[in-house]
């Protein structure tokens, strides 16, 4: 699994703020940013935004692609 930074700017406020993620109400290992529950669910996208996940052992670079489609697009 690796993990692709999308927020540089919100990541910089996160570190200097202790590195907790912004939005847990409890601050505690747990909440550290990459929290733990982005780590150990199923989500692409953490819901701060800040970072996208990676399955680095179900991606395969020979795969063609269709017209107009992007390797880690979510359409938004």
């Amino acid at each position: 699994m690796s993990y692709e930074l999308l927020r540089p700017d919100i990541w910089e406020c996160i570190r200097r703020g202790g590195g907790y993620c912004p939005c847990a109400i409890i601050k505690d290992e747990e909440s550290r940013c990459i929290c733990k529950e982005f780590r150990e669910g199923q989500e692409t996208n953490c819901h701060c935004g800040v970072w996208r996940k990676h399955d680095d052992r179900a991606e395969d670079t020979n795969v063609p692609r269709k017209e107009g489609q992007n390797a880690g697009c979510d359409g938004a």
